[in-house]
């Protein structure tokens, strides 16, 4: 069992050590929910700190935090967080991987499911993977050809997705 209140009180001293006081909070809040157990309003911060892929180590997030508690986590949630998450992975395969983990978790909730195979197949687009995209599984929806178009509407139409 990881030390997630040891991590989150570093991360929210490195911030205040740097000068930014809103990130700061953001990390006590963290500890404080977490301490408390209120898993709804924790993944409200998470999902803060995961909009900040320039302040904050997203993998060390999940690992040190996320992954302690995503079992208590509303699934859409979790595979909300995720998404940005996959999105910082350095190389593909690590996203790919990292995804299927979440969406192993996720299987159950029919939105999160699609949403975690959707980045999938975005992350093979954005990255120019066609051939990569054509492996992802796509098990609860008619054919793939959905999960294609739902990917291209995406890159091209939703702000700030590609």
């Amino acid at each position: 069992m990881k030390d997630v209140a040891g991590y989150l009180q570093s991360r929210s001293d490195e911030a205040s050590a740097a000068s930014d006081q809103a990130l700061a909070d953001l990390w006590a809040d963290a500890r404080d929910l977490h301490a408390k157990k209120l898993w709804h309003q924790l993944t409200g911060v998470l999902a803060r700190l995961v909009d900040m892929p320039d302040k904050v180590d997203l993998t060390a997030l999940y690992d040190n935090v996320v992954s302690e508690c995503e079992t208590k986590l509303q699934p859409l949630r979790l595979a909300n967080l995720a998404v940005p998450i996959a999105r910082a992975a350095k190389d593909l395969e690590a996203a790919l991987k990292f995804l299927d983990r979440i969406g192993g978790k996720v299987k159950d909730h029919a939105e999160a499911s699609a949403l975690v195979k959707v980045t999938q197949a975005n992350e093979c687009l954005r990255r120019e993977q066609k051939e990569q995209m054509q492996k992802v599984k796509v098990s609860s929806y008619s054919g793939r050809w959905w999960l294609e178009h739902v990917c291209v509407i995406m890159y091209l139409f939703v702000p700030g997705y590609a």
